[in-house]
């Protein structure tokens, strides 16, 4: 397969890694390394292609979160700390002064 490769010159390497045992795929990957050609995993399965994915890391291991809650976003999180704010306000101010 690496004499293959050599023929054809490329920068990239996209793998689908659910086709490909792990041998095959650490073989693909220590190649990349050795020639400088960047590795891509590409998601196929069904299921999770019209999914939102996110990468995500636990120490060393890469991990994919499917499921995005909408406060992972920075701008909601600002959003929801100035209303939560903004309704304590109102709450302590005209319901609980009486």
């Amino acid at each position: 397969m690496r004499e293959a490769w050599k023929k054809y010159d490329f920068s990239e390497i996209f793998i689908s890694a659910s086709q490909l045992g792990s041998k095959a795929v650490e073989s693909i990957i220590n190649y990349s390394e050795d020639n400088l050609k960047r590795v891509h995993f590409v998601i196929d399965s069904p299921a999770l292609i019209t999914r939102h994915l996110d990468l995500m890391r636990y120490g060393e291991i890469p991990a994919i979160n499917l499921k995005l809650s909408p406060l992972d976003n920075f701008s909601n999180q600002l959003v929801k700390r100035t209303f939560d704010i903004l309704f304590s306000l109102f709450v302590i101010v005209f319901i609980l002064s009486w």
